[in-house]
């Protein structure tokens, strides 16, 4: 019994995994607990109760960015092959490799039985030089992940984020951010205290919008309320005071934790848009609460298979023997019987055979014919009864008085060795296929055994010599293309 070592496999990981809250009106962490890879656990909480199950766990994973998608383009343009090895190293070289971190899949089981599936990163991924957390989602395995990116403050926290999102879907902070965002745009004057009242309705009914699906509402209600001609430039009306708007509750949130105010500068406003995106998608994440991976404790598993291969020993030398036949076959071809029975021709081309069944009795002839012996048909072949079979076959096989194997053997062509007959495409062809071998043992001999090897650098010689011996066999074998 031999046992390979067939793949790898989670062993049941241990994550420790943290809670944050996705419902309006609780911010913070609603709980954290520990999961084992491969093991059901149970998660409660006053408003859901779900039972978590981890999948699958990677460690380390490193992925292309930026020009991975022009290398193909490129590839395309000159007609390059997208599989081959040397494809794929110049785009591994060219493409901006990064380790993207640990990644976990994991499942969500409501008490109905309905099940959705997630794709969480413990690690920030850059993207457009900004940084976010990304989390996939998916209601069946069928469906490709949807990804929210989540994006990270100046200081590299995603904490932000959670309490810009209470701040902008909670009912009773609404009032409060859209008459800041009035009175930052008309000021406290007297004068305009109608114009800023109704921008606070205004904005007020804008929150109200967002928060209920997000983009999506929004422009339902400009396509409902707007005309056609006016809806892109509603929109950007309706952007800019989102933008506003989140720029407010943000501040809002720092003053009540205490935290020194920030000015505007274009990378915090950009972080605002990110912010609104996020803020859009997290209204369809389809739970209450988002998992981010704290810590880890991998542990992996091999997977191995059992096999019986009594005739192991026995493949290779067979393989050989077989090899070393049909080269010394090649070389030294024998003399077949079919041959040395040829018929005999005369002067005029008619072809005659010689009388008699073979045993040593002439044949009765018709009447002005001469004698002769019926065509020889192997169906209806039947041995002589006064001589063996044996003998009757060997007389057959006995070469006749024209066949050129009884000349002498000064008067036969001298004969070379048949390294001597081998030419430079013959060597062009040997030399192709040696470094095919070469080439496959260095890309993919990690992924071989022994007798993987050994059948691979035996096919060296016998290809070679059947290329030899056989040139119509060379179109059809691995080095065709320069060696026809």
């Amino acid at each position: 019994m031999t046992l390979y070592q067939s793949s790898f496999d989670d062993g049941g990981s241990i994550l420790e995994l943290v809670g944050h809250s996705l419902l309006v009106g609780e911010a913070g962490k609603l709980l954290e607990f520990k999961a084992e890879v491969g093991e059901a656990r149970r998660i409660e909480h006053p408003q859901f109760k779900y039972t978590a199950r981890a999948d699958e766990f990677q460690g380390l994973q490193r992925r292309g960015h930026g020009r991975r998608r022009q290398c193909h383009r490129d590839r395309a343009r000159h007609g390059q092959a997208a599989g081959a090895p040397r494809q794929r190293r110049e785009d591994a070289a060219r493409e901006d490799l990064r380790n993207i971190g640990p990644s976990y899949t994991f499942k969500l089981r409501d008490e109905a039985g309905q099940a959705r599936e997630f794709q969480n990163y413990m690690l920030p991924i850059v993207q457009g030089g900004r940084w976010f957390m990304y989390s996939g989602t998916r209601d069946a395995q069928s469906e490709p992940f949807r990804y929210i990116r989540l994006p990270l403050d100046e200081d590299g926290r995603i904490d932000t984020w959670f309490a810009l999102r209470q701040m902008m879907f909670d009912p009773e902070n609404r009032a409060e951010i859209a008459a800041r965002f009035a009175a930052r745009s008309f000021g406290l004057d007297d004068a305009r205290a109608q114009m800023r009242d109704a921008l606070a309705q205004t904005a007020a009914h804008t929150l109200t919008l967002f928060a209920d699906r997000g983009y999506e509402s929004v422009g339902r209600f400009l396509e409902s309320t707007v005309a056609a001609g006016e809806q892109e430039r509603a929109a950007d009306v309706f952007v800019k005071i989102l933008q506003g708007l989140a720029w407010e509750a943000w501040a809002l949130a720092r003053e009540r934790s205490g935290m020194a105010p920030l000015e505007l500068n274009q990378a915090r406003a950009q972080y605002l848009n990110d912010t609104l995106a996020a803020l859009s998608d997290s209204l369809f994440y389809g739970v209450p609460v988002f998992l981010q991976l704290m810590s880890y404790e991998e542990r992996q598993a091999t997977v191995l298979q059992a096999t019986r291969s009594p005739g192991q020993p026995l493949v290779l030398p067979g393989f050989a023997a077989a090899g070393a036949g049909r080269v010394r076959d090649a070389v030294h071809p024998r003399a077949s019987p079919v041959r040395a029975a040829e018929t005999e021709r005369g002067p005029g081309g008619d072809v005659f055979e010689p009388q008699g069944d073979g045993c040593g009795r002439d044949l009765p002839a018709p009447r002005g014919r001469p004698a002769r012996r019926p065509r020889h048909r192997p169906d209806r072949l039947t041995p002589c009864r006064n001589r063996p079979r044996q003998r009757f076959m060997m007389d057959i096989a006995q070469p006749r008085p024209s066949s050129p194997t009884n000349l002498p053997p000064e008067a036969l062509p001298p004969r070379r060795h048949w390294l001597r007959q081998l030419g430079a495409l013959d060597w062009l062809y040997s030399f192709a296929l040696v470094l095919g071998a070469i080439f496959a043992l260095r890309e993919y001999g990690d992924f071989m055994d022994g007798y993987d090897k050994g059948i691979l650098i035996l096919h060296v010689p016998i290809l070679a010599a059947i290329g030899w011996h056989w040139k119509a066999f060379r179109p059809i074998s691995p080095p065709s293309p320069c060696c026809r």
